[in-house]
């Protein structure tokens, strides 16, 4: 019976420690256009990443990415960020980012 309990807390710990390591040495640079247009597609505008794409798992997932930029295809103005990380869980749970004018307001004597 204790030996069972070592086995199983071993291989816990052992899944815990890949978990933990292996996002940290994988290279999420190759994702780095997929992010880039996922991103896009969402915002509704150009985005570019820069620098360096990585993910942590443990303790929360966040996809973190570095040099980005997002350009207003209408005014052609940039913003910059040197770092932006996102909580992958949040994110998913939102329906989604809006960005841009705010909806219309319904016409004068619109009683809705």
């Amino acid at each position: 019976m204790i030996r069972r309990g070592m086995i199983a807390g071993g291989v816990v710990v052992a899944v815990l420690v890949v978990v933990y390591a292996v996002p940290r040495v994988m290279d999420w640079d190759r994702y780095r256009g997929q992010i880039t247009a996922l991103a896009a597609a969402r915002l509704g505008r150009p985005v570019t990443i820069g620098g360096d794409v990585g993910l942590t798992i443990l303790p929360q997932p966040v996809l973190t990415a570095r040099r980005i930029s997002v350009t207003d295809p209408v005014t052609g103005a940039v913003f910059t960020a040197r770092e932006m990380r996102l909580r992958v869980l949040e994110a998913l749970r939102r329906e989604g980012v809006a960005w841009g004018d705010p909806p219309a307001a319904p016409p004068a004597g619109d009683e809705r």
